[in-house]
C-alpha cells in the first residue's frame, strides 16, 4: 500500500506535466498565430510585406483568416503563401483573398493529397503592401482566423502579439531591407 500512493503520485504529477507542456501560465494554449514581428518602421513610397506565423502547432492542415488595415496608409498589393504548409513536400492550394477596402477576407490555404498535418512554427502567409502616406503608426491585424488539424477540426490558438503589426511611415526612414519572397 505504501508503494502505491508515491506511484499514483509520480503518475499524476507526469500527466499534470503533459498539461502544462501545452498550455502557458495563464491555461492558453501555447499554440500562437499572428503577425512577425509586430512593429516595422518603412519607407514613405516603399514595398514590404508583413510575415504571418504560427508557432507550436501540431498537425495544421488547413487556415483561414482576414486582414483588416487603413487605405489611407496602405495599399494591399498581394498576398502569397508561405512556406510552412508545404514545407514537406506535400502539394497546397491557396484562395486569395476577397479585397474590399481595407480588408481581405476569407484568405485560405491548404494541404492536399496527404493524411497529416504539419508541426512546429514558421510562415503561412505573406502580405504584401506599399507605404502611402506618412504616420507615426497604424495598424493591420487578422480577424476571423481559422487553424484545423487534419481531421477538419479547429485548433485551439492564440493570438500572437495580438493578431496586430503597427506600422510606421515615414519619409526619413532607411527602406526596409527583406529577403526576396516569390508568389
Amino acid at each position: 500500500m505504501s508503494k502505491k500512493i508515491p506511484l499514483l503520485i509520480l503518475t499524476l504529477l507526469i500527466t499534470m506535466s503533459g498539461l502544462l507542456l501545452k498550455t502557458d501560465s495563464f491555461g492558453a494554449t501555447a499554440t500562437k498565430a499572428g503577425f512577425s514581428p509586430d512593429a516595422i518602421t518603412v519607407q514613405t513610397g516603399q514595398t514590404f510585406y508583413l510575415t504571418v506565423v504560427v508557432n507550436d502547432i501540431s498537425d495544421l492542415y488547413a487556415c483561414q483568416s482576414d486582414i483588416n488595415y487603413s487605405t489611407t496608409y496602405l495599399e494591399l498589393i498581394n498576398v502569397m503563401e508561405g512556406p510552412f504548409l508545404d514545407s514537406d513536400g506535400a502539394q497546397t492550394y491557396f484562395v486569395a483573398p476577397t479585397i474590399e477596402p481595407g480588408k481581405a477576407r476569407h484568405g485560405a490555404l491548404t494541404r492536399m493529397g496527404c493524411d497529416e498535418g504539419v508541426d512546429g512554427s514558421g510562415t503561412i502567409v505573406y502580405i504584401v503592401f506599399r507605404a502611402l502616406k506618412k504616420t507615426t503608426g497604424t495598424t493591420v491585424s487578422l480577424g476571423n482566423i481559422l487553424l484545423v488539424d487534419r481531421n477538419a477540426q479547429d485548433i485551439n490558438k492564440g493570438l500572437l502579439n495580438s493578431g496586430r503589426c503597427r506600422i510606421t511611415i515615414s519619409d526619413e526612414a532607411p527602406a526596409l531591407t527583406q529577403p526576396t519572397v516569390e508568389p
